[in-house]
């Protein structure tokens, strides 16, 4: 059971530029309709606010929240 009453399975993973092998979005012909965001690091907590332009599901809310609490302080140090 997941936070909201139902099994949620989030993945971390980082990648460089480099590693790109195409747009992403997922394979239609799967059914996957992935969209995608490319959020600057110091841009996060507004997304997280903003909710007129996208809905969040909550998974993805607390995952961005991990995030920040998990790996922030890495970032904005490999970034200095």
């Amino acid at each position: 059971m997941g936070l909201l009453g139902s099994l949620h399975t989030i993945f971390y993973t980082e990648v460089t530029n480099e590693m790109k092998a195409h747009e992403g979005g997922g394979n239609p012909l799967e059914g996957e309709f992935i969209e995608l965001f490319e959020l600057k690091l110091e841009s996060i907590r507004d997304f997280i606010k903003d909710d007129a332009d996208h809905q969040k599901p909550q998974g993805l809310l607390f995952a961005l929240m991990w995030f920040l609490y998990e790996r922030e302080s890495y970032f904005k140090e490999k970034t200095k």
